[in-house]
């Protein structure tokens, strides 16, 4: 049977989240960078070879990063539009137990700014995904808790707002089809919320 709990803020959902889905949608953004570092053919590796008697842990950590610069338009200052910088650096750990176990730590942190004609602009303090998921067998748990907190500055340098977002996606699934990608007749769990606040 499957569970699905959904609380959200919908009326957050304005331009910036179809512009850049792969930081504003919890379900596609983080699950998508996930799945790809967890890749068939790591997975392969981990499910379809044989395991030994003395199986044993092997550690492999990340980090990248990469800079974007879009046209973007903010929930709560919905009349100015501007220019977008963002740079995302993504860290974490890989965990193959050698005994079809396999876990993923990992956060993607966001340097953001963006800068209105008007001289006004939006820096980020805290904004970042955290994320973990784990793989036994064709059983998957995947949970993303996000933190965004952004300040609006007037041209001199002077705090005039700020916008919050507290986020956070859970799935639980079978992966029946082994084709890594969780497939609607075999999730149990989902769960989803978005929390916006302008000040």
């Amino acid at each position: 049977m499957r569970a699905r709990a959904s609380r959200c803020e919908r009326s957050a959902r304005a331009p910036v989240h179809r512009r850049h889905p792969k930081r504003y949608k919890p379900v596609e953004a983080s699950m998508k960078r996930t799945f790809g570092l967890v890749s068939a053919a790591a997975l392969g590796l981990v499910f379809m070879a044989p395991v030994p008697a003395q199986a044993e842990a092997t550690v492999f950590r990340f980090s990248e990063s990469h800079t974007e610069v879009v046209p973007e338009t903010l929930e709560c200052w919905p009349n100015q539009s501007g220019i977008a910088t963002v740079t995302e650096t993504s860290t974490g750990q890989v965990v193959d137990t050698g005994n079809r176990v396999f876990t993923v730590h990992g956060v993607n942190a966001y340097d953001y700014r963006l800068d209105f004609s008007n001289g006004q602009y939006v820096q980020s303090s805290i904004n970042r995904d955290r994320y973990v998921f784990v793989a036994s067998g064709q059983h998957t748990v995947y949970h993303v808790v996000i933190q965004d907190f952004r300040t609006l500055y007037d041209a001199d340098g002077q705090p005039v707002g700020q916008m919050t977002i507290h986020a956070g996606y859970k799935i639980v699934y079978t992966d029946r089809n082994d084709n890594f990608q969780p497939d609607p007749n075999e999730i149990t769990v989902e769960d989803e919320y978005f929390t916006l606040r302008c000040r």
